[in-house]
């Protein structure tokens, strides 16, 4: 007698059809303005001179599409240069950001534009339309560049000539304010006293309490000498050039915040020894914040 799967016919049922075929392009939704709402243009800057260009169009309630212009010079210490500005009744169809004067380039002109509802302190953050650096030749727009954070990217590379520190002092540069280094290369030149010992020169990083890191030079200098030592991002630890100079490694990408150091710690060093002016080379990018 057949059983009850075999009496039952073998029924097939379709998948379901797609709502929707082809290939979808998100288009942006244009922000629209009641006259409560305003801009906030926000620049964290290195770079002196720069000046920063927002060009946008609108579309008013009624009439036509009309083109804008605002200029903005923002603070040179990498601090937050903030303004705020009305663009009336209608909708936002486009905006670019670039800087139209002081020739930053990338690294070191990092612009934020928000819409926003109220001023100052009070006031509610809408919606970011664009974020990220920008240079002469490289700005931003909405729509189309994607938000881009401040420690993204390649950084900016910073050539520094330090301080140099009194008689029988060690040479100290602290990472500035809404700066974040990536320490690449340092040399240093180490003049010693007739004072008789050996001086070995090394470098730490400290975050202004606590050493984190050192690194030791194999040159050594006994009185009466002058040398240069040097330390190389990715180098091995030791490596003897010959004559008045070695050269050391140092931690790869090892990102140093605000109040940070690195630092020369020199055993045995005597009265009189004298360092000149460090020379350091960073990868540096603005803490927007």
């Amino acid at each position: 007698m057949p059983t009850l799967l075999e009496r039952l016919p073998e029924e097939y049922l379709p998948a379901l059809a797609a709502p929707l075929e082809g290939r979808l392009v998100p288009s942006p939704y244009n922000f629209e303005f009641t006259g409560e709402d305003a801009l906030r243009l926000t620049v964290h800057n290195s770079q002196p001179g720069v000046v920063v260009a927002l060009h946008y169009r609108m579309k008013p309630p009624a009439g036509s599409i009309h083109a804008s212009a605002y200029a903005f010079a923002p603070a040179a210490d990498r601090s937050a240069s903030a303004t705020e500005f009305a663009i009336g009744l209608g909708y936002l169809l486009n905006v670019t950001l670039f800087c139209s004067s002081g020739a930053p380039t990338r690294g070191q002109t990092f612009a934020r534009l928000q819409v926003i509802r109220g001023r100052g302190a009070a006031a509610v953050v809408l919606g970011t339309v664009v974020q990220g650096y920008i240079t002469g030749n490289q700005d931003r727009a909405w729509p189309g560049s994607p938000l881009e954070g401040s420690l993204e990217g390649d950084g900016y590379v910073r050539f520094i000539i330090g301080t140099a520190p009194a008689a029988t002092s060690e040479c100290r540069e602290t990472v500035p304010t809404g700066a974040r280094w990536d320490l690449l290369s340092v040399v240093v030149e180490l003049t010693t006293s007739a004072v008789a010992g050996t001086r070995r020169p090394n470098v730490g990083f400290d975050d202004g309490v606590t050493r984190h890191v050192r690194t030791t030079n194999p040159g050594t200098l006994t009185a009466g000498l002058t040398a240069s030592h040097y330390w190389v991002q990715g180098l091995p630890l030791d490596t003897v050039i010959g004559g008045e100079s070695a050269t050391a490694g140092l931690p790869v990408s090892m990102r140093l915040i605000a109040a940070h150091a690195w630092h020369t710690m020199t055993g045995a060093m005597q009265a009189g020894d004298q360092y000149g002016a460090p020379r350091f080379m960073v990868r540096e990018w603005l803490e927007a914040q």
